[in-house]
C-alpha cells in the first residue's frame, strides 16, 4: 500500500525550518508506524535535528496506487 506523508522539521526553539512530502510504500500497512519512526529517525539524522523537532503532520492512504 502507498501512502502520502507530509512532515515539517522545528529548530530548538520551534521555529518552522523546512516542510516536506513523499510517497511512501510498505507491504504490511499495519506496521507503518513503525516505517514511519524509521523515516523520522532518518530524516532527523540528516537534517542535524534531534526527532522530536520532526514531526508528520499528515498520513494519507493512497490504496489505488497498489
Amino acid at each position: 500500500m502507498t501512502f502520502f506523508i507530509v512532515w515539517e522539521a522545528y529548530t530548538r526553539d520551534w521555529q518552522l525550518m523546512q516542510k516536506g512530502s513523499r510517497f511512501m510504500s510498505t507491504d504490511d500497512p499495519d506496521i507503518i508506524d513503525v516505517d514511519l519512526a524509521d523515516y523520522v529517525a532518518d530524516m532527523a539524522k540528516a537534517l542535524g535535528i534531534e526527532e522530536k523537532y520532526l514531526v508528520i503532520t499528515s498520513v494519507q492512504s493512497l490504496g489505488f496506487l497498489n
